[in-house]
């Protein structure tokens, strides 16, 4: 096998055994089915054994399979660590870390991260990459990034998480709106009302939950608009006079006259935030990095309570 393709099969064999569907996986490493396709098929004449069955709806791994993607992902991880180490170096730093973020993550959790020193790692570099919640997931996996902040993300073995952060999401309306005067809503008080959403791709487990929520309660919008940005949404809430559907932290940081926020009552629009790292990754680093972020937030929480604890009563 040429040295210079192996990490390109490796990457397409982890990515067909994670997605098991070749336009899925073709997309992730920003093949076409077909070309994909021809690639699985080289690998497979290179390492001469079937790697994955082939039928015509489903895509299984053999014994061998299962044997070649847990060494690839050790593999990609080896690439993926020089690489980092090489433009560590180059920058005069002694180790690099990439911690993930989606667009729904806390700026303060962020904010907490990078404050982190570490006495064993003085010359720490840490880089943060945002990337769709869809993404963040294989990009863990694949070695791409260390740690990743998700956000109401399914569980996978293949991860440890830890919560770092629970609130309701919120809803983002102009002050003269009827719902205005609520201090807190549900999603049935949003009925006939035009909506504003963020496009599924920016987080598709958010964004079905809203959906599959109103289906089963019946809720009905006037009208549906899909943007990317929190800029777009409120912008759209003050042309339309609808609502939107922001984190917490993101109605937080975009506070403005005109608008108002009011937080969901519905339980299964709280949404959870937790730091993830790959199951099997046991380097110290991200092991040291983890832990000082848990007892930073854990002496932010504490700080919080005796704020609170503080305030006079009727504040």
């Amino acid at each position: 096998m040429p040295r210079n393709m192996e990490v390109r099969y490796y990457l397409a064999a982890i990515a067909l055994a994670e997605e098991l569907n070749y336009t899925r996986a073709g997309s992730r490493v920003g093949l076409t089915q077909s070309a994909f396709s021809r690639q699985i098929f080289e690998l497979e004449e290179q390492v001469g054994v079937s790697l994955f069955t082939h039928g015509h709806r489903k895509v299984e791994m053999t014994e061998a399979g299962q044997a070649f993607v847990a060494e690839a992902r050790v593999a990609v991880l080896h690439a993926e660590r020089a690489i980092q180490v090489a433009k560590a170096a180059d920058l005069g730093a002694e180790h690099i870390l990439v911690l993930g973020r989606s667009p729904y993550t806390d700026t303060q959790l962020i904010s907490r991260a990078l404050s982190i020193y570490l006495p064993l790692y003085p010359n720490l570099n840490l880089q943060v990459k945002t990337e769709f919640s869809s993404d963040l997931v294989h990009k863990l996996l694949s070695a791409e990034m260390d740690v990743a902040f998700l956000t109401q993300q399914p569980e996978t073995p293949m991860l440890t998480t830890t919560l770092v952060a629970q609130a309701p999401l919120h809803v983002a309306m102009s002050e003269n709106h009827p719902l205005a005067a609520m201090p807190v809503v549900s999603l049935k008080n949003l009925t006939n009302t035009c909506w504003i959403l963020f496009q599924k791709q920016v987080h598709p487990l958010v964004y079905e939950t809203i959906m599959d929520l109103a289906e089963s309660e019946k809720v009905r919008y006037k009208n549906i608009h899909h943007i990317f940005t929190s800029e777009e949404a409120l912008h759209l809430v003050s042309e339309t006079g609808g609502i939107t559907f922001l984190t917490q932290a993101t109605a937080m940081r975009n506070a403005r006259p005109g608008i108002v926020f009011r937080p969901l009552r519905d339980p299964d629009l709280m949404l959870d935030t937790r730091m993830a790292v790959r199951a099997d990754n046991t380097s110290r680093l991200v092991s040291e990095f983890v832990r000082a972020f848990m007892k930073k937030s854990a002496q932010a929480a504490h700080t919080a309570i005796n704020e609170q604890l503080r305030l006079p009563m009727g504040a």
